[in-house]
């Protein structure tokens, strides 16, 4: 079985917004922004009641996608993601694989599968047990799989654990430490954040270490790694 990582994101507090619509298309561009450079078999798109989706093959693009996202997000504009590992398919065409650029914004048909129980799991979660939670923006949540339990439980802790920093750190970060450590996780040099931001390229490297955004962008470590 291929395993697909869908990912589920929903506007907080999407009924205050004054323009919905308006904001809903600057999140589908942010997420078009986000998406460079990653291996999507489907890139986002909207859906309804303020939800979207997107399809990842890798944990790793569904990470950077959501963090990359998360960073980018105009001012006043919040999401939540839910992050699901298992199987996924297209019901108009079951029997075709789900490769890259076939997807659109507009949607790549009727999605189903484990990996968006998954998901579904996981922002329904974020949307409950863990709304007190300000800062918690992102969950994973795999499929169980026959002889995986253990591992899959080990790999969710894992990867939960890594997210509660990472959206503790960006929830604290400013405006001005946001766009660059944005810019470094599209892989900008520190040279062209200087420019961008009329700044010393000594004082970008300051403040992506302050603002912990270096750190951020390390390399999950594999069940192996830690074990």
């Amino acid at each position: 079985m291929i395993i697909y990582y869908a990912i589920i994101a929903d506007i907080v507090g999407s009924r205050r917004l004054p323009d919905r619509a308006g904001s809903q298309e600057g999140i589908l561009k942010t997420f078009a922004q986000a998406g460079q450079g990653l291996h999507l078999p489907h890139p986002a798109w909207a859906t309804v009641g303020d939800e979207f989706q997107a399809l990842a093959a890798s944990l790793d693009d569904a990470l950077t996608l959501t963090l990359r996202t998360h960073l980018l997000l105009p001012e006043g504009l919040e999401l939540r993601f839910g992050i699901g590992a298992g199987d996924a398919t297209d019901l108009r065409s079951p029997d075709t694989d789900l490769g890259p650029d076939r997807g659109s914004q507009t949607g790549p048909g009727i999605q189903d599968g484990s990996a968006w129980w998954a998901a579904r799991a996981a922002i329904d979660t974020l949307g409950g047990p863990l709304a007190r939670q300000r800062e918690a923006r992102t969950l994973y949540r795999e499929a169980p799989r026959p002889g995986l339990s253990q591992q899959q439980a080990d790999m969710e802790l894992l990867v939960n654990s890594m997210l509660q920093l990472r959206d503790h750190v960006v929830g604290r970060m400013k405006a001005r430490e946001r766009r660059l450590a944005a810019g470094l996780a599209l892989g900008y040099t520190q040279s062209r954040l200087a420019r961008q931001e009329g700044i010393s390229q000594s004082a970008v490297s300051q403040s992506l270490r302050r603002s912990g955004a270096t750190a951020l962008l390390r390399p999950l470590p594999t069940i192996d790694e830690v074990a």
